[in-house]
C-alpha cells in the first residue's frame, strides 16, 4: 500500500526537524564545555588545582557558599551565619570538627572590618613590623628593635606586652596560643606586617625581592593581556569561526570567563593547534583558572615536584634563579614562611589536631611538606589569607584542645632519625598548625608556602650582649 503524500511530507518535517535541533545542540555551549571538560578525569583532580582561589575581581561578586547546617556558627550580633568547619581544599566534601560557636563574635571583629587587598591592583612596599615577648625574653626584644632601626627601616613597629599576669593570658603564653591572635589582629588593621619573634634579627635594609614573590600577582594579567593579543588572535584570525567566537565573548568585562569560552572552542575544534595547551589541559583542575594557563608554567604534578624537591638545593642565601622561577610561576602564598625548622610536618603534629584539620597523610609525609618556624612571617591581608589560612589560625588558637591537645608535649623522639614519616610524639603548637594549613593549600609542597630567601636575617635564640638602648627610640 502506497503511503499518504500527506504523511510523507510529515515524516519528512519530522526528519529535518530532529536533524535541525541535533546540530543546533551540538553547537552550544553546554555540549562543547562538557565535551572539553570531560576527556580527561585528571582534569578534576582537586589534588592538582592550578592555584588557590585568590583576589581576582569575581571574588566579590561569587554567591555565597551553602554551609553545611552542623557547621553552622550565628553571631549575636549581627545574625550572620559564618561556617565554622574547615575543609580539605583539595577535596571540600571532608569536613572537619565544627570550631566552637562561642568565638563566633571573636572572629567576626576581625572578618568584618578586614579591608581586603587586591595584588593586582595594589603594591606592597612597606609592612609594620609586630613581635610580642615578656619580661623573660625582653632583652632579646630589645635587639630585635635594635636591628630594625639600625637598618633605617622607618615603618611603625608595634609590640605587644605578653608579660601580663591574667590568667587567660598566661594560659595562651603557655600553650603559644596567643601568636595567631595578635597576626589576626594587625593584619586587619595593617594591610601586611612581618611578624617576628624576638630571636629573630634583621640584616638588610631592602626585602623588595620578598614583596617580589607576592607583587608579580599584579602582573600576571598584564602578561596574560599582551601575550594573549599576540599568540591567540592570530590564529583566531585564520578561521572567520574563530573571529565571531572572539566577538561573542569580548564584551564580557573579566578575561576569566573569556578564556574559558575561547578555550573551550579551541580545543574541542582545532585539537592539532594546540599540543601545548592540551598538556596545560590534563594538569590542571579548574576551568576558571585557565587564563592563567596561557601564560604560566604548567601546574606540575605531585610526582613531579617530588624530583625537584630532591633535586634542587635547600635554601642559602637568595638564589636569584628560583628566586626568577617564583616569579614567572607566582603561585606563592601572601602568608610566607622563612626559617626552615629541620624535619616535616607529620613527624611533629598530635594526631588530634586532625580532628579539625584533615590531610592527606600520603603527601604530608613527603620531604616537600617541610615544617618553617612560625615566628618569621611576611603576610598580607588578601582575601585568600584571611579566609584559608588565618582564619583556622585564628580559631584553633581559641579553641584550647585544637592547638594546644591535652597530651602534646613539645620533647621528640625521631625513630632511626626519620624526620619526615612518623609520628615522632611530640607537637610544636602553633607552629604545627600554621604549617598544616598552609601545607594543605599549597599542594603539601612548601615551594609554595615559604620565601626560600634567607639572606635578609638569622635567627639567635641564645641572646647578645651590648647597648640596644640608643635605638630603641622613636622616630
Amino acid at each position: 500500500m502506497r503511503p499518504h503524500a500527506n504523511h510523507v511530507l510529515l515524516l519528512i518535517v519530522y526528519v529535518f526537524g530532529t536533524l535541525f535541533l541535533f546540530v543546533q545542540f551540538l553547537k552550544s555551549p553546554i555540549f562543547r564545555r562538557h565535551n572539553f571538560e570531560e576527556k580527561d578525569d585528571n582534569f578534576w583532580n582537586p589534588q592538582f588545582s592550578m592555584t588557590p582561589s585568590d583576589d581576582s575581581e569575581d571574588s566579590n561578586n561569587s554567591s555565597e557558599p551553602i554551609i553545611p547546617e552542623k557547621c553552622q556558627c550565628k553571631s549575636t550580633v549581627t545574625g550572620k551565619i559564618y561556617n565554622f568547619c574547615y575543609k580539605l581544599p583539595e577535596n571540600p566534601k571532608i569536613l572537619g570538627k565544627r570550631f566552637s560557636c562561642d568565638f563566633v563574635e571573636e572572629w567576626e571583629k576581625i572578618e568584618s572590618s578586614s579591608k581586603f587587598l587586591n595584588l593586582e591592583k595594589q603594591k606592597i612596599t612597606d609592612s609594620v613590623f609586630v613581635t610580642a615577648f615578656s619580661n623573660q625574653f625582653v632583652r632579646n626584644g630589645m635587639r630585635l628593635i635594635s636591628s630594625i632601626r639600625k637598618l633605617g627601616y622607618r615603618q611603625k613597629i608595634i609590640l605587644y606586652n605578653l608579660g601580663i599576669a591574667e590568667d587567660n593570658l598566661r594560659m595562651l603564653k603557655e600553650s603559644y596560643r596567643w601568636k595567631p591572635i595578635v597576626i589576626a589582629q594587625v593584619l586587619r588593621d595593617y594591610g601586611s606586617l612581618w611578624y617576628l619573634d624576638s630571636s629573630v634579627i634583621f640584616e638588610k635594609s631592602n626585602v623588595s625581592h620578598v614583596y617580589d614573590l607576592v607583587n608579580c600577582y599584579g602582573k600576571v594579567r598584564k602578561r596574560n593581556h599582551v601575550e594573549n593579543t599576540a599568540k591567540i588572535i592570530p590564529r583566531l584570525k585564520s578561521d572567520s569561526e574563530f573571529e565571531n567566537a572572539l566577538l561573542q565573548v569580548s564584551h564580557q568585562k573579566t578575561s576569566k570567563f573569556r578564556n574559558v569560552r575561547i578555550m573551550a572552542i579551541w580545543v574541542s575544534k582545532y585539537a592539532k593547534f594546540c599540543g601545548d595547551y592540551e598538556q596545560i589541559r590534563k594538569r590542571n583542575s579548574n576551568p576558571k583558572n585557565l587564563q592563567y594557563s596561557f601564560f604560566r608554567p604548567p601546574m606540575l604534578t605531585s610526582y613531579s615536584r617530588d624530583i625537584r624537591e630532591n633535586r634542587e638545593p635547600h635554601e642559602n642565601g637568595w638564589d636569584q634563579k628560583i628566586w626568577e622561577k617564583n616569579l614567572q610561576e607566582c603561585r606563592k602564598s601572601q602568608y610566607l614562611l622563612h626559617g626552615y625548622s629541620g624535619h616535616g610536618i607529620l613527624s611533629v603534629t598530635h594526631p588530634e589536631v586532625y580532628k579539625y584539620f584533615p590531610t592527606n597523610p600520603g603527601e604530608l609525609k613527603k620531604e616537600k611538606a617541610k615544617m618553617y618556624d612560625a615566628g618569621f612571617v611576611f603576610a598580607v591581608n588578601t582575601r585568600q589569607t584571611m579566609m584559608n589560612i588565618v582564619k583556622w589560625y585564628f580559631l584553633c588558637a581559641l579553641e584550647e584542645d585544637c592547638m594546644a591537645p591535652k597530651s602534646a608535649v613539645l620533647g621528640c623522639q625521631f625513630v632511626d632519625d626519620d624526620r619526615f614519616r612518623t609520628y615522632a610524639g611530640c607537637h610544636r603548637y602553633d607552629q604545627s598548625i600554621i604549617n598544616l594549613v598552609l601545607a594543605n593549600q599549597f599542594w603539601y609542597d612548601r615551594r609554595y608556602y615559604v620565601s626560600q630567601i634567607v639572606d635578609f636575617f638569622h635567627i639567635d635564640r641564645a641572646g647578645t650582649p651590648g647597648d640596644f638602648q640608643d635605638k630603641m627610640k622613636c622616630i
